[in-house]
């Protein structure tokens, strides 16, 4: 094939900044992904999670998730394992 070049060849010539953006924008992705099927399950559309959670998403915000344990803040993740 031409012009191929393998993913691991492209992704080690990167600088630690860029890699870390990329994981970061993958973890994003994932959690879109999950949070979109959550909602598919459930039959409700992102307009109506945020009716009711009584918060507007006219402005294209993204809704995070946390959990207070012992007073601290933990986000909640969202993985496919």
């Amino acid at each position: 094939m031409s012009g191929h070049r393998s993913f691991n060849r492209l992704r080690d010539k990167m600088s630690p900044e860029r890699r870390a953006a990329n994981e970061t924008a993958a973890s994003d992705m994932n959690r879109e992904y999950v949070l979109s099927q959550i909602r598919r399950e459930l039959g409700v559309t992102q307009v109506e999670v945020a009716d009711r959670l009584h918060i507007s998403s006219a402005l294209g915000g993204i809704l995070k998730l946390q959990i207070e344990i012992g007073g601290k803040d933990y986000p909640l993740q969202f993985s496919n394992a």
